[in-house]
């Protein structure tokens, strides 16, 4: 049976060769899944994902390519935005107050937030723009038609 460290500076977190600050193991359910997200398999997991990820938003400033594959491309983006979502969750229950002791925990917080910030600002402004310019013009534009030649526009002019 393993020891787990008693209070002090050395249970406060175990430096892992670099700056990482790792919490000590829990107890019980907790201590399995932190095995589980201090893993080097899960850790080349998640470095696996990152790579893809970024090949995906490489291949969404291309033109062609969201022509012939787009939505694909969208779909990967958002499955791996939501693995990362669920990593971060995962990471906050686990490690708790000692969450933000580990540098890469603050960088992936920040990174994910941003990510879905963007990704809800495109949802909720650029999708119903778009719909609006698919809705047909209220009244068919005559050759020289001004549509400020009206009399409340002439008031500001």
């Amino acid at each position: 049976m393993e020891v787990l460290p008693k209070s002090g500076s050395d249970a406060e977190a175990r430096v892992d060769g670099d700056l990482r600050r790792i919490p000590p193991l829990q107890r019980g359910t907790v201590r399995k899944i932190q095995r589980v997200l201090e893993s080097q398999q899960f850790q080349a997991g998640m470095i696996g994902l990152i790579v893809v990820n970024a090949l995906t938003l490489g291949l969404e400033t291309s033109e062609t390519v969201m022509g012939a594959a787009g939505g694909l491309l969208m779909a990967v983006d958002r499955v791996i935005l939501s693995i990362f979502v669920l990593e971060l969750i995962t990471k906050l229950i686990v490690y708790r107050t000692r969450f933000h002791k580990d540098p890469w925990n603050l960088f992936d917080f920040i990174v994910v937030g941003i990510a879905l910030m963007v990704s809800w600002f495109i949802s909720m402004t650029l999708t119903p723009l778009k719909c609006l310019d698919m809705l047909p013009d209220p009244k068919p534009q005559e050759e020289g038609y001004d549509p400020f030649g009206s009399k409340f526009y002439k008031i500001f002019r």
